[in-house]
């Protein structure tokens, strides 16, 4: 398989930016990969990359949020799993 310029640096990048630069600069170097899969023409590689970015920044909302909480209220909605989609109607 062959990976676009974009992808490539992406996936080069992936496993330090978590690491290294934190949540903040996961989503600014996620952003800018997205920009340039969308100069590159790439609309499957722009998707992913976006949808990836759009995931990154809600959970990172989610974590600052669950942060709050005392462990046993975050071990409460970790052990909750899939019965939150039902909670909410969803289907699997």
């Amino acid at each position: 398989m062959k990976l676009t310029a974009t992808t490539e640096k992406f996936v080069l990048h992936w496993g330090e930016m978590g690491t290294k630069w934190g949540i903040h600069r996961t989503v600014a170097v996620l952003r800018e990969c997205v920009s340039g899969a969308m100069q590159e023409g790439d609309p499957a590689v722009t998707k992913r990359l976006r949808e990836l970015c759009e995931f990154v920044e809600l959970m990172s909302g989610w974590y600052g949020q669950m942060r709050k909480l005392p462990p046993s209220g975050w071990k409460s909605v970790a052990n909750m799993g899939g019965s939150v989609g039902k909670l909410l109607g969803l289907k699997r």
